[in-house]
């Protein structure tokens, strides 16, 4: 992992940030382009807590575990058929993020 990736995993509120970004619910009565921007804030969110449970070491998965990175991925794979996330990509990277938390729990 990079040094600026290190130093990201050791801001707590920046992570926590990140995950509130990652299941924050969409409106049901916003405009479609509100929409449309949270949701990319919330795939870029993912993608960051994606990026820092592949290449962190242990360290950082525990901090992971310990801001609520397992409901992100839960979340994530629950409403990918959602609004706005009709996508099996989602679907499938839900269900990659699953096993490998699972596999690096059992390491």
């Amino acid at each position: 992992m990079n040094k600026s990736s290190k130093y990201v995993i050791r801001i707590p509120k920046l992570l926590q940030s990140l995950i509130a970004l990652a299941t924050f619910r969409l409106g049901t009565h916003l405009r479609e382009q509100t929409d449309l921007l949270r949701l990319e804030v919330r795939r870029q969110s993912r993608e960051c807590l994606r990026y820092i449970q592949v290449y962190g070491d242990e360290q950082d998965q525990q901090e992971l575990v310990n801001n609520g990175y397992r409901r992100v991925i839960f979340l994530s794979f629950c409403t990918a058929g959602g609004i706005g996330e009709e996508q099996d990509v989602e679907i499938w990277n839900g269900l990659w993020q699953i096993s490998v938390f699972l596999r690096k729990l059992l390491e």
